[in-house]
């Protein structure tokens, strides 16, 4: 049984979301928490009294939500709950996260009030930086939900993986029986013995379910072009210091990334994991720490 948070603001986005984590866990038993992280009026002259209304609104909201949910979305291996909390927002989602023990969270790219020019909205960044522990789906505006055919996931091998940081990727793309390929982004046209170490420990983890290729141009721009070839309906990658994704979410570069994914991405933890890896070379004693 998989625990799944989805975040709401009850825009067609958010709801659009919660429609495609139906059809990626349309064949494992789910429970899926929907989350509205609400703003608490400013002003009041009977503050408690206020702040109880606004969160009986908030539930009752949801509560008409819930039912077209289960109207609409009618698997027999799902289930929904709702649950309404107040800001701030990354905090609020981790508490629900650890009290729920929750597997995947999934959260529109942007809100209703989002602007055209930036990737990720505040709420998406403060997310992505802020829960370390659990994969995160960020789904593009009015991307409509289907079955992911093929799920790129991105990588320069410049550090070690490990199972568990891959598991959801693996689980997903078992479940969807979809392809995983690997695309190999680095500006060197050569990989170091590291960097080899790390592929083949990859290859091992998707046992036979990659297919690797190499682009030797930027990061940002080899995602935007593979996207917009539409041979990936995901992408995928480690949310470590060695990818783009850190560059483009920093605070003062999210509103000038040209970057805007037509497809929706999956950010897993990093999980930090020492095992030593020998070079390869017979006569050398040296081993590296992955």
């Amino acid at each position: 049984m998989k625990r799944v948070l989805v975040l709401t603001d009850f825009s067609e986005n958010a709801r659009n979301v919660l429609n495609y984590g139906s059809v990626l866990f349309e064949r494992i038993p789910t429970v899926f928490y929907m989350l509205n992280v609400y703003k608490q009026p400013a002003d009041s002259t009977n503050e408690g009294e206020c702040l109880n209304q606004w969160a009986d609104q908030v539930m009752h909201d949801l509560g008409k939500l819930l039912k077209e949910v289960k109207r609409d979305l009618k698997n027999p291996r799902h289930s929904f709950y709702i649950i309404a909390k107040p800001l701030p927002f990354a905090k609020t989602i981790q508490e629900v996260v650890t009290k729920n023990a929750i597997d995947v969270i999934l959260l529109p790219t942007k809100g209703s009030r989002g602007a055209k020019e930036t990737f990720l909205g505040t709420d998406a960044v403060s997310a992505i930086h802020s829960i370390k522990n659990v994969p995160i789906i960020v789904v593009p505006k009015a991307f409509t939900a289907k079955k992911p055919a093929q799920i790129v996931f991105s990588t320069n091998f410049k550090r070690a993986f490990n199972r568990n940081e891959l598991d959801a990727l693996v689980v997903l793309a078992k479940s969807l029986r979809c392809k995983i390929k690997i695309v190999q982004i680095m500006n060197d046209s050569r990989l170091d013995e590291f960097q080899k170490v790390n592929k083949e420990y990859l290859t091992d983890i998707f046992n036979g379910l990659e297919h690797k290729i190499q682009v030797k141009t930027s990061e940002t721009a080899a995602i935007n072009e593979y996207v917009k070839k539409m041979e990936g309906d995901m992408i995928s990658l480690v949310n470590h210091s060695y990818n783009f994704l850190q560059k483009i979410t920093q605070e003062n570069v999210v509103k000038k990334v040209t970057f805007n994914s037509e497809v929706p991405i999956l950010v897993l933890p990093e999980l930090v994991v020492r095992r030593s890896v020998s070079t390869g070379y017979p006569d050398h004693t040296e081993r590296m720490v992955l």
